[in-house]
């Protein structure tokens, strides 16, 4: 007879978590650790344009466009490089207007 758990939750390293747990008699349990990297998603249309996640950013992937919104024209950040962020969470802390949301990474 088997069992089964699973369970997915993010952490504060920047790393969505997924635990799978099997009890399998008489063999005992089967604990399943996958980690799936989180990277940031803009709301261009709640972002004030401050540059504070761009500035902030610890490897500078993030980087400024120039894009069209509600209120006009405006800059914009966006990642340039996907591979190379960390998904440190410091972007989404740090805005001041919460336009940024980490999801899992793609």
């Amino acid at each position: 007879m088997e069992y089964g758990y699973r369970k997915t939750f993010g952490r504060d390293d920047g790393f969505w978590s997924e635990i799978t747990i099997q009890v399998n008699k008489p063999k005992g349990i089967n604990i399943q650790v996958k980690k799936q990297k989180q990277s940031p998603v803009f709301n261009k249309e709640i972002c004030i344009a401050c540059t504070m996640c761009v500035n902030i950013c610890p490897v500078g992937v993030l980087e400024l466009q120039i894009a069209n919104s509600n209120t006009g024209f405006r800059r914009f950040p966006f990642l340039a490089d996907t591979g190379k962020c960390t998904g440190c969470l410091s972007c989404e802390k740090e805005c001041p207007s919460g336009a940024i949301l980490m999801v899992p990474a793609q």
